[in-house]
């Protein structure tokens, strides 16, 4: 099932290399996009980790892959990258305009994305709520 908060094709494209690696890759067992797809959704909808829709890998592998890359720097690498996709275009010289260039789903996945982002800086050393 799809899900509002679910990235398209070229959104996943512009950030799947820094969620993605070859390094342990026998011991992947869920998705990185699904893993990035259900974080997206549980910042948006607010539910709790236990809570979280079946369409999504379970919630233990969830929290964890998020605990991760958090700790990693990933999400915020995510975020920088799509800004500069999003406010440079192909050109990182040239800025465009944010509210005339950027398409609408793009300035939604920026929204989540900083969301994830700031609950991730909030919660930090609060093992009880990752």
């Amino acid at each position: 099932m799809a899900y509002k908060t679910d990235l398209t094709d070229k959104q996943w494209n512009i950030i799947k290399p820094i969620f993605t690696s070859n390094k342990g890759r026998h011991l992947i067992e869920h998705s990185k996009r699904d893993m990035v797809n259900a974080v997206l959704y549980l910042v948006k909808t607010g539910c709790q980790w236990n809570l979280l829709p079946n369409d999504f890998p379970p919630y233990e592998a969830v929290r964890s892959f998020f605990r991760r890359t958090v700790n990693s720097g990933k999400w915020e690498m995510a975020l920088d990258l799509l800004v500069k996709k999003t406010a440079y275009g192909q050109d990182e010289n040239q800025p465009q305009a944010m509210e005339s260039s950027t398409p609408k789903a793009q300035k939604q996945l920026w929204l989540l994305m900083t969301e994830a982002l700031t609950a991730a800086k909030r919660s930090r050393g609060v093992n009880d709520i990752l």
